[in-house]
């Protein structure tokens, strides 16, 4: 038995069901019959949960709409339905809940008691289910009855395995130690942040040179969770807190958030402002002119921003004449900033620009485009998957622990930075990264390689703040190991949050073709099979560079009556 589809399951949003009626019922409740953005899967029976296995790409919205079936020797028709689902998946779903009393979707709407805001409400308050959680559903259990007070999460499928020790070394990793058992935050989320605020502390001033570039030790990240319950805000609270008994100046003055354009980020670290203005003169004078400033700028020009909420940065980026992509990459880069914006006179001149972001992984699939993750925005982000690290239904006790000794070597850190403006290997460090450089450099394909494809810079940034916690000027290998250790976590991290998908919806759907598609097919056999003939050659061309550019498909050149033709063929991950 193969499951009924409507739609075309390479859309962003897809709902998965037991029955067709239910299925049926949601498509007329909510006119989806022509949304291109949403498909709908039925796999004909509670016991056929396995048959979504392969069907749904891993870049799509899944929910998952399972009967209130009643019990039957313990269990639930419904739920084993969902847990099938969600280990066919290996991915967490949202599973949205049909009001009791109704058996399901469609006698909730034969009934008369379902109306549109109401659909749409169920669909909004629908609840992340891991395959975890699911299983723990299946057999009655819940993960806030489990025995334990404090229940640690355990590795799920779904998530890349946890970060290695390696990345904990040193200063920070004592750090975290100190505070992890009174979160739920995971500990790479608590790990990165420290790193990302000590290097904007200590400012634009220090730097390591690369191919004769300097590059300072201003990052970006962004922490990515299954949902809003991954603790991600949390995790930025513990080390703000600390940070404050450190640098409470810098917590007070260049702790900021609210990205919407790229002159709003210049005006946070502008430089003094000067205008050329007529100097009052006598009767009978002539005209003179003089430079006054207008405005004195930002002495301070370090600049840490959070955003809790990076899906409104996103969002205001897609807008038509929005600077902020440019000014953020420009910040990254170099820290020399300014727009063309002919009402825009500010400019800033040795920036030091750190950000760290939020985000739930559905949003950031949704809004990540291929133009983020092709024009360099993407890459100057480390990308961190996050969740719950543990259950503390009493909260920690961060009250009792000590933290007085991690402060004053935080400040002796800090004030030894400021004695030293380049960072430089010593011999061991330098030939570990000779090895290492290969495989950093190396293009990966699809949308988590584009993503990734700065891996030297990021690394190189990486240990030289693990060297400067460390009171030292010289990356030993510990450092160069410790950065190692937490980008290789950045890239897994990449590939759990975009798969195998390219940001490009014409692209997404010829390579999920191309992969049924042992003999390959031809542009012609694209427009006809996989587009029913409704995109134009150059949407297909283009399309085609994209994947092939990304070494995710290939072509070869066959002879024929006429021109020759082109037969494209998917290419799998780690072929030459």
């Amino acid at each position: 038995m193969r499951p009924l589809i409507i739609g075309d399951l390479c859309a962003n949003v897809v709902h998965a069901f037991e029955s067709q009626w239910d299925a049926f019922a949601l498509c007329d409740k909510l006119s989806l019959h022509h949304n291109e953005d949403v498909a709908l899967i039925i796999t004909r029976g509670a016991a056929n949960g396995a048959l979504v296995r392969d069907m749904i790409p891993s870049n799509a919205t899944v929910y998952v709409w399972p009967q209130n079936d009643p019990l039957r020797n313990g269990k639930r028709a419904g739920d084993e339905w969902l847990k099938a689902v969600c280990e066919s998946l290996c991915k967490t779903v949202k599973c949205v809940t049909t009001p009791a009393p109704f058996k399901d979707l469609n006698e909730w709407t034969q009934r008369g008691a379902a109306t549109y805001d109401q659909f749409q409400c169920a669909i909004e308050k629908a609840q992340p289910v891991s395959r975890y959680e699911a299983q723990a559903r299946s057999v009655g259990t819940s993960l806030s009855s489990l025995n334990s007070p404090v229940f640690s999460c355990g590795p799920l499928e779904d998530y890349p395995d946890q970060l290695a020790p390696a990345a904990f070394y040193g200063l920070p990793g004592e750090i975290v130690r100190r505070i992890e058992p009174h979160t739920e935050a995971d500990p790479a989320a608590l790990l990165f942040q420290l790193l990302v605020a000590f290097g904007n502390i200590i400012g634009h001033d220090i730097y390591i040179i690369a191919d004769g570039a300097q590059h300072h030790l201003n990052m970006y990240g962004v922490l990515v969770g299954q949902s809003s319950k991954s603790r991600k805000g949390t995790s930025w609270n513990h080390v703000a807190n600390l940070l404050e008994r450190v640098a409470p100046d810098w917590k007070k003055d260049c702790v900021t958030s609210g990205l919407s354009s790229g002159e709003g980020l210049i005006w946070e670290v502008r430089d003094p402002i000067e205008e050329t203005k007529p100097r009052k003169r006598e009767k009978g004078e002539a005209l003179e002119y003089e430079t006054v400033i207008v405005n004195q700028g930002e002495a301070d020009k370090r600049a840490f921003v959070i955003e809790a909420e990076f899906a409104s940065v996103l969002k205001v980026m897609r807008r038509e004449g929005n600077t902020l992509s440019p000014v953020i990459r420009a910040a990254w880069d170099s820290g020399e900033l300014k727009t063309m914006v002919k009402l825009c006179p500010a400019k800033a001149t040795g920036a030091h620009i750190s950000i760290m972001g939020h985000i739930t992984r559905e949003e950031l699939r949704r809004l990540m485009t291929e133009t983020e993750s092709a024009n360099g925005f993407a890459n100057r982000f480390c990308w961190l998957a996050v969740r719950r690290s543990k259950f503390l239904p009493e909260g920690g006790a961060i009250q009792t622990v000590v933290f007085d000794d991690v402060v004053t070597k935080l400040k002796q850190a800090i004030d030894f930075a400021e004695d030293f403006v380049e960072v430089r290997r010593d011999g061991a460090a330098r030939e570990l990264w000779r090895a290492a450089y290969p495989a950093l450099s190396e293009a990966t394909p699809g949308m988590a390689g584009a993503v990734t494809s700065r891996g030297e810079a990021q690394v190189m940034r990486l240990s030289a703040i693990y060297a400067l916690l460390d009171s030292s000027c010289v990356i030993r290998p510990e450092h160069h190991e410790a950065a190692m250790a937490l980008w290789d976590y950045c890239q897994h991290s990449a590939k759990w949050i975009f798969g195998t998908t390219t940001g490009d919806r014409n692209a997404d759907k010829i390579l999920r073709a191309l992969r049924h598609a042992p003999n390959g097919l031809t542009k012609t056999e694209i427009s006809a099979n996989v587009f029913n003939r409704h995109a134009s050659s150059a949407e297909i061309d283009e399309a085609l560079r994209l994947l092939h550019g990304l070494k995710m498909a290939n072509n070869t050149i066959e002879s024929s009556d006429g021109p020759p033709v082109q037969r494209w063929f998917f290419v799998c991950e780690g072929a030459n």
